[in-house]
């Protein structure tokens, strides 16, 4: 593991996969270590001295952004830890991408994965018609075993067109959650990561909307073997 953030993490940039408490920091980082090694899903996790008796580890994550914190992002009395992943390649890029509806013929679905990360023009965005459940589906060209989903933001006013929103991995028996509903909000320049439970196998992952709104976002990228 390695020190990321000196001051931890803001509350609103990552989901946490569970919580645990003892009474010393190192027993705590420990347990925590162990426990995280056992879940496909945990990256790190933050360790906060609570009071001089009760240390608490948040392990993650369920989702998470992606940010350079260096060393005051959050509580000055948090240490966010993480390791380094290979999620593998993206397959996502330049694979066939459907759109629930175009919002018009400019922002285009394929758009979503054409490899361009920073999108200053509604020409390189994906956008849906505002729809209940609007959603936006990558199809892979085959099976693989999907580990991460990258979902970049807008570059303009609209980045919270990628607010209230779930991965899926379309499995052929099953589908697979990947990090829950990300309620965002979701600022300028934001890259929303969710990571896939373990066993996650599928053709196609697709994005949804849970609410009744508009689903735009600049890129998605899908990493997996």
């Amino acid at each position: 593991m390695k020190v990321i953030a000196k001051g931890g993490r803001p509350a609103n940039d990552f989901k946490s996969i569970f919580t645990m408490e003892d009474k010393t920091f190192g027993l705590l980082f420990h347990k925590c270590f162990r426990r995280c090694q056992m879940n496909e899903q945990c990256i790190g996790f933050e360790i906060c001295k609570m009071s001089e008796e009760v240390f608490r580890c948040q392990a993650c994550c369920k989702w998470k952004k992606r940010r350079n914190y260096g060393f005051s992002a959050g509580s000055s009395d948090c240490t966010y830890y993480e390791q380094h992943i290979d999620f593998g390649t993206n397959l996502a890029l330049h694979k066939n991408a459907t759109l629930s509806a175009e919002f018009d013929s400019i922002r285009r679905e394929s758009n979503a994965v054409d490899g361009i990360t920073t999108c200053h023009y509604v020409s390189l965005v994906a956008a849906s018609t505002r729809s209940p459940n609007a959603w936006l589906q990558v199809d892979l060209g085959g099976v693989y075993q999907i580990r991460m989903v990258a979902v970049y933001a807008r570059l303009d006013i609209y980045e919270h067109q990628a607010d209230n929103i779930f991965v899926v991995v379309n499995g052929e028996n099953s589908n697979y959650d990947c990090g829950g509903e990300y309620p965002g909000p979701t600022e300028f320049a934001d890259v929303i990561l969710f990571l896939c439970v373990s066993g996650s196998r599928g053709r196609s992952v697709t994005i949804f909307k849970t609410i009744t709104s508009i689903l735009g976002v600049c890129e998605v990228e899908v990493y997996g073997y």
